[in-house]
């Protein structure tokens, strides 16, 4: 391609070429903006002085592209649909890209012929004109040097590289590159105009990413194992905002021990297992601690020890005890807790699986139990109360366990986030809030 002036192509640009496979039109876009705009394809029609037939042609012509419809249709308007959404944005974006592109070859062109010689504008508007083949042909050669490695990088032929540039340099009136023994150079506008076509050809990828990420999660399904005496209310918060950001997600919760939970994980079954984090992770699992839980000891509201404004071990040392089940993060925790205070391993205690259980062998006898302050919160323990005992220092590490091997889906991310947001925000006070006395 020469660098001398750039004759018009009789006929080649009377309308764009056929789009390959995964192309997306500009020329739809445009149509598409401004109907979204206009609310409407006849004012549409007035704003882009053309045909009301062919406006509809290209908004048809884009969800056919894209395979879902962008629009909600009524008598009185045309709004976006969620997906016409996404695609707003990224259409906004791609043609304001366009609009930048031509006003700066415009500047560039008046700078190169003087004050005294009229500004040299491109021969049409680019967002009206250029297509997404221009671009990609354009950038392409700018990276490959050659026509010939730019139609094997697009797996295009090199006479539709050539043509596309060709046509190009018509839009523009100006040529784009010149022959050099290193290949093919941009020239200052080539330059100039690369940068803007990067831009608008990585806003038509962000259309169809987004939209394949929507379509992805939509039949998404995540199970959520809450790892039991340890894992409330931390995983409900997080899955249930997960829930109204993402209401297109199939959402599960399973209650159990960890034991019972980690081998699911492992096998695919699970995604993620919420609660109490074991001292090292399992082989083929990682874990992320997301804050350390305190130890209360609890009791029902009327116990005969809660009226007590201080308990000893030895106060404790005759009571009968409600624990989670033997080997869990938790018990394991509360043997350690218990052994720090002094309490030793109490005989004849019932072992229980989950807070339902806990809570009705607790309202029911007398017996007393070591929780974490967490689960007390937001009246998940309701009818119980905390026990005035020191338990010391010790600390339940809690967060979430997840599948080292293979992706991370887009809605096993979006829960990641909202479990590692849940401490810091709403719950986090009530993270370390003591039950009520």
């Amino acid at each position: 391609m020469s660098a001398h002036a750039v004759s018009p192509l009789r006929g080649k640009l009377a309308g764009q070429p056929e789009l390959a496979a995964g192309e997306l039109s500009l020329r739809r876009l445009r149509a598409f903006v401004a109907v979204a705009g206009e609310g409407s394809v006849s004012r549409a029609a007035l704003q882009l002085h053309i045909a009301q037939s062919a406006v509809t042609r290209a908004v048809q012509g884009l969800e056919a592209d894209l395979g879902m419809p962008l629009f909600h249709r009524s008598s009185r308007a045309m709004a976006p649909t969620e997906p016409g959404e996404l695609v707003l944005a990224h259409a906004l974006r791609a043609l304001a890209g366009l609009d930048a592109a031509q006003a700066a070859l415009v500047a560039l062109a008046a700078a190169a012929a003087g004050a005294d010689h009229p500004a040299v504008r491109p021969a049409l508007a680019l967002s009206s004109r250029v297509s997404q083949r221009h671009l990609q042909a354009l950038t392409a050669v700018v990276g490959q040097r050659t026509e010939t490695a730019a139609a094997a990088q697009l797996g295009l032929s090199q006479p539709a590289i050539t043509l596309a540039l060709r046509e190009l340099e018509c839009l523009v009136g100006t040529a784009l590159f010149h022959r050099s023994p290193r290949g093919m150079e941009a020239t200052p506008a080539g330059a100039l105009l690369v940068g803007h076509a990067r831009q608008v050809l990585e806003e038509l990828a962000g259309i169809r990413h987004e939209l394949a990420s929507r379509a992805h999660r939509r039949q998404e399904r995540l199970v959520v194992g809450v790892s039991s005496m340890s894992g409330m209310p931390l995983a409900p918060v997080a899955v249930s905002r997960l829930a109204a950001q993402h209401p297109e997600l199939h959402l599960s919760l399973i209650e159990a021990p960890w034991e019972s939970l980690v081998g699911g994980l492992l096998a695919g079954e699970v995604d993620v297992i919420v609660g109490a984090l074991p001292s090292e992770a399992e082989a083929g699992l990682l874990q992320e601690r997301l804050f350390d839980d305190q130890p209360s000891v609890v009791a029902r509201c009327d116990h005969p020890l809660a009226g007590r404004r201080a308990l000893s071990a030895a106060d404790l040392a005759g009571m009968q005890w409600v624990l989670p089940y033997r080997g869990t993060p938790s018990r394991l925790a509360v043997d350690a807790v218990m052994a720090e205070a002094g309490l030793g391993a109490p005989a004849g205690a019932i072992e229980a699986g989950t807070l339902a259980t806990m809570r009705g062998l607790l309202t029911q006898t007398d017996r007393v139990s070591l929780i974490w302050r967490s689960q007390g919160a937001g009246g998940c323990i309701a009818g119980l109360a905390t026990l005035p005992f020191d338990v010391g220092g010790s600390r339940l590490p809690v967060g979430f366990s997840r599948r080292a091997a293979g992706p991370v889906s887009v809605g096993l991310a979006a829960l990641l986030r909202q479990l590692r947001d849940a401490p810091r925000s709403a719950s986090r006070p009530a993270a370390e809030a003591a039950l009520p006395a």
